[in-house]
């Protein structure tokens, strides 16, 4: 059993698709502003001027 049937939207993701297919979405001229709207809310003391990660790291499982 699944937890959600995920062919049937919910309400909030149904309002999302009709945002976006109205247009009311912001929409960028390329990958940096984008990247700089995700990040504008970041601690500046967590992402450096690169916008990336400062502190903070990964570490990826050795199966993969």
């Amino acid at each position: 059993m699944q937890p959600f049937d995920p062919l049937a939207p919910n309400a909030t993701t149904i309002a999302a698709m009709e945002e976006a297919l109205a247009g009311g979405l912001p929409r960028f001229e390329n990958v940096q502003s984008l990247l700089d709207d995700l990040h504008a809310d970041d601690s500046s003391e967590r992402i450096g001027s690169s916008g990336a990660p400062t502190t903070a790291t990964r570490t990826v499982p050795k199966e993969l």
